[in-house]
């Protein structure tokens, strides 16, 4: 247990407000003196070795690879291995109990295209398991494979990925926010879904959330969520979009189009209006 939390201090430092640079190699390090009896209070030493395995972050010791042609080849070899060693620290602590190994177990299963068909159900089956705990991360990873990994593009399969990622956005899980905007650009989300969506926006948009006003600006413009579109509103949405991050191309291309049609707060039509939708055009 000592090893696992000075392995877990090494690992994030961040956690304990230490200022320190993470030290992986040390980590790895004081897992592995933990994880060499295999009881329950090591389960979470089980978990995060596999975990830093898993995302490619350290490599089991012992592991040669012979035969690569090339670099990339190589790579692959070196995760095939971290990924089997991963799934067996993850069966291991799963014996225990352990929430977040079954996850992540669960996430592995339906991510190899190795797996077989039995495999991806008790993957995915054990994602669903581990969503119902109420984790938005947990819910927003079980919606991307029932979204992702359906290609005939079954209704009801998408159904049941918008069912849980509207389960972590109504938690503001950023990422569920994000996919919840492109299905509403794709004209995926029914009338429900679509004004759901929209409480979603607003609800983290009172935190400026870039990625957040552009959707909630969209839904504005196009008044799809809406009696009748509202550009104006959709105008000052993109503003503040464009305030927090101004990278993004599509957001000055909507602020272009509304500059140059005279919803612009307060330029209106003139040659000053349009000197700024080029500006907005051209970024």
């Amino acid at each position: 247990e000592a090893c696992y939390e000075l392995g877990f201090l090494h690992e994030q430092p961040s956690r304990f407000n230490l200022s320190k640079e993470p030290d992986i190699e040390k980590a790895v390090e004081l897992y592995r003196v933990a994880v060499e009896k295999d009881v329950a209070d090591v389960a979470d030493a089980q978990y995060r070795l596999g975990e830093l395995y898993r995302t490619g972050k350290a490599t089991p010791e012992g592991v040669k690879v012979k035969g690569a042609q090339d670099e990339a080849a190589k790579q692959l070899l070196l995760q095939q291995a971290r990924d089997e060693a991963a799934k067996f620290l993850f069966q291991q602590a799963i014996k225990h109990g352990h929430a977040h190994a079954r996850f992540y177990f669960g996430v592995m299963l339906v991510d190899d295209l190795e797996s077989s068909g039995d495999d991806r159900t008790l993957g995915r089956n054990m994602l669903e398991n581990a969503a119902m705990q109420g984790d938005p991360e947990h819910q927003y990873v079980l919606a991307t494979c029932f979204l992702d990994l359906n290609p005939e593009n079954k209704k009801s399969l998408t159904q049941e990925g918008i069912k849980w990622l509207e389960k972590a956005a109504a938690q503001s899980y950023e990422l569920a926010l994000l996919r919840m905007g492109k299905l509403y650009v794709d004209g995926l989300l029914s009338p429900e879904e679509i004004e759901r969506a929209q409480g979603y926006f607003q609800n983290v948009a009172k935190d400026e959330n870039p990625a957040c006003m552009l959707f909630l600006g969209w839904m504005y413009e196009t008044g799809l969520a809406l009696p009748k579109p509202n550009k104006t509103r959709a105008f000052s949405c993109y503003t503040k979009a464009a305030a927090k991050d101004d990278s993004n191309g599509f957001t000055h291309f909507r602020l272009g189009a509304l500059t140059e049609a005279g919803f612009n707060g307060y330029l209106g039509t003139g040659e000053i209006a349009y000197q700024k939708a080029v500006e907005h055009y051209e970024r």
